[in-house]
């Protein structure tokens, strides 16, 4: 859905009830300013998804984000003020993308205190450098569909973390009769 593969959706029913699932894969944190209009441009494509699906969809944005929403949580080493900076107008775009949506991110809401990592470098990581950068955005009329995330290590050689959760689905019930 965008020019450079960088969003991936996928729309439609399951047992009746109409989805929309969008995986990103947002740019990494360079401290440019077309870094951000990059970032910010692919966040406008995700929003565009959202306002044309049915209101009541469940709607999921899941993927990498390369943001932390929260630097106090979401980094297990301390962040420089620079570092911060250099992906603040990032942060701001993406938590304003969750209010005028009506969404949350489903581990922050499950774990509101826990410092939480889904990012290390491969090799040598030097700098320690430990991110929570891959995120599980659901709507929050939903969220009770949802299980007790997860964040898993994985077998294969990655520097990210396997992000996932069970949604259960329910029986919608008819908007005029409520049954």
């Amino acid at each position: 859905t965008d020019n450079q593969g960088r969003i991936t959706c996928i729309q439609g029913k399951i047992k009746g009830v109409y989805h929309v699932l969008i995986n990103c894969y947002a740019p990494n944190c360079i401290a440019t300013n077309r870094a951000v209009e990059e970032y910010i441009d692919n966040l406008n494509i995700i929003k565009k998804i959202l306002e044309k699906a049915p209101r009541d969809a469940i709607r999921i944005v899941a993927g990498d984000v390369n943001v932390m929403l929260d630097p106090q949580f979401d980094s297990l080493t301390p962040i420089t003020t620079e570092q911060y900076r250099s992906h603040k107008k990032k942060a701001e775009a993406l938590a304003e993308l969750l209010q005028e949506h009506d969404m949350c991110d489903i581990f922050r809401e499950a774990f509101p205190d826990k410092k939480l990592c889904t990012y290390i470098p491969l090799g040598n990581n030097k700098h320690g450098i430990y991110r929570r950068l891959d995120y599980i955005i659901i709507s929050y009329e939903h969220i009770e569909m949802v299980d007790v995330p997860l964040i898993e290590d994985v077998e294969q050689v990655t520097d990210h973390k396997l992000v996932r959760v069970r949604i259960t689905l329910k029986p919608q019930k008819n908007k005029t009769t409520g049954k």
